[in-house]
C-alpha cells in the first residue's frame, strides 16, 4: 500500500474506521457541550474516592482522565478492569461504569456489586444491561449515541468522565481550557489526514518505520496511558503485536533487557512519547534512554507534540497521532482496521459456557 494514495484505503478499510479517527475532535466537543447540562446530584461532591469500571476501549477513557486528575485530586481515583470491586467501595464512593455496549460482563458484575454496597453511581454507555442496572440504583446516565467499535468512541467516554470529575471538584479544568485544548486538537488532527503527503505527515512516517516490526511504546506522566492507547490501537487496528512501558519504572528493569535475543534489534521499534510537562528528572531519563538505544543500535522514534500548550492538549494530540499511526500501519499490513475477530471468538466461547 502506498500511503500517498489514500484513494485506495477504502478497499481495505471497508467499515470506514478512518472516519471515526477524523471524528475524535468532534466527539470531544459534542460531549463537552452535552455535559454542561448533565445532572450530578449535589451530594456526590462529598465522596471520598472514585472508582471507574471498564474494559478495553471503554476503560482507556478512565485511565486517561485519571492521568490528568491525579496530581490535583484530593481523593484517590482507581480504574478497575475486573469482575470485582475493591473492598473499600461503599456509600462514600463514586463508581463510574463505562461500557460502550452496556453488555461487558466484567463491568456489569463489578457495577452490580457497587450498587449493592450503596455507592453513588454514574453510567457512561450507549445503553444495554448496564443502563438497566444503573436505573435500578438511580445512577446518573450519560448516553453515547454513536455507531462504532468501543475504541473508536473514545472522545465520548474520555470527555464525559473528565466532565464528571470536574463537576464533583476532583479536577480543576476551566471550561475555556477545555475548549482551547479541543481547538488545538482540531488543527493538529488535520495535519495527519490521508490527503497530507508522507513527507509532511508524522503519522504516516511512524507507521512506515514501525512496519514489519514490534512497536514498544515508552511514555511517562500524563502520557503514560496514552502509551497504553497506542499499544492497544496497534493491536486492534493494525492486528500487530505491540507493548507499552512507562517511565521512570522501565529505568529499573527493561533497560537491562536490550542485549538478548540478538535478533531483537531487527524485530522491535521503540516509540518514545516525550512530554514537556514531565518531571525534569524524567525528561533527563528519557534522553539518557535514547542515547542507550542509539548505542545498542535499536531503532526508535522520539515524539514531541510541539503544538500543545497544556498537558490536556498534549494528551489529546498524542492520542490522535497514535490512532492515525495505527490506521496507516493497518493499511501497510493490508488489514481492515475495524474487525476484531479473535475478541468476538473469545466472547462467543464465554457466552457458550453459560448455557
Amino acid at each position: 500500500m502506498d500511503l500517498n494514495k489514500p484513494q485506495n484505503f477504502s478497499k481495505i478499510d471497508k467499515d470506514n474506521m478512518l472516519q471515526h479517527i477524523i471524528d475524535f475532535p468532534s466527539q470531544c466537543e459534542e460531549t463537552f457541550n452535552d455535559m454542561q447540562n448533565f445532572f450530578i446530584p449535589t451530594h456526590y461532591i462529598k465522596i471520598k474516592n472514585v472508582v471507574i469500571l471498564g474494559m478495553g476501549g471503554s476503560a482507556i477513557g478512565g485511565d486517561l482522565a485519571k492521568s490528568l486528575a491525579i496530581e490535583q485530586s484530593k481523593i484517590p481515583i482507581y480504574v478497575v478492569r475486573d469482575y470485582h470491586i475493591p473492598g473499600f467501595v461503599n456509600s462514600d464512593s463514586l463508581v463510574i461504569g463505562s461500557s460502550y455496549s452496556g453488555e461487558t460482563e466484567e463491568t456489569l458484575a463489578a457495577f452490580e456489586q457497587a450498587g449493592k454496597r450503596g455507592a453513588k453511581m454514574v453510567v457512561v454507555s450507549s445503553g444495554g444491561k448496564l443502563a438497566s442496572v444503573g436505573s435500578q440504583y438511580r445512577a446518573s446516565f450519560y448516553q453515547i449515541n454513536y455507531g462504532s467499535q468501543p475504541r473508536a468512541a473514545l472522545g465520548f467516554s474520555l470527555m464525559s468522565i473528565i466532565c464528571i470529575l470536574q463537576k464533583i471538584g476532583v479536577i480543576a479544568f476551566e471550561k475555556e481550557e477545555i475548549k482551547e485544548a479541543i481547538l488545538i486538537l482540531k488543527g493538529y488532527e488535520r495535519k495527519l489526514r490521508p490527503e497530507v503527503p508522507f513527507h509532511a505527515n508524522s503519522a504516516k512516517q511512524i507507521a512506515q518505520r514501525v512496519f514489519d516490526r514490534i512497536p514498544i511504546v515508552y511514555a511517562s506522566g500524563s502520557l503514560t496511558n496514552v502509551g497504553l492507547r497506542w499499544k492497544t490501537q496497534f493491536n486492534e487496528n493494525a492486528k500487530t503485536a505491540a507493548f507499552s512501558e512507562n517511565l521512570p519504572e522501565l529505568c529499573h528493569n527493561s533497560v537491562v533487557g536490550y542485549d538478548f535475543p540478538k535478533k531483537m534489534r531487527d524485530e522491535i521499534f521503540t516509540i518514545m512519547l516525550q512530554s514537556k510537562y514531565d518531571h525534569p528528572r524524567t525528561q533527563l531519563r528519557a534522553n539518557i534512554i535514547i542515547s542507550i538505544l542509539q548505542r545498542k543500535r535499536i531503532p526508535y522514534e522520539s515524539v514531541f507534540i510541539q503544538q500543545a500548550n497544556s498537558s490536556f492538549s498534549e494528551m489529546l494530540c498524542a492520542i490522535t497521532l497514535g490512532d492515525y499511526s495505527s490506521y496507516y500501519l493497518a493499511m501497510l499490513n493490508n488489514v481492515d482496521p475495524t474487525p476484531v475477530e479473535i475478541i468476538n471468538y473469545l466472547k462467543d466461547r464465554l457466552a457458550g459456557s453459560k448455557k
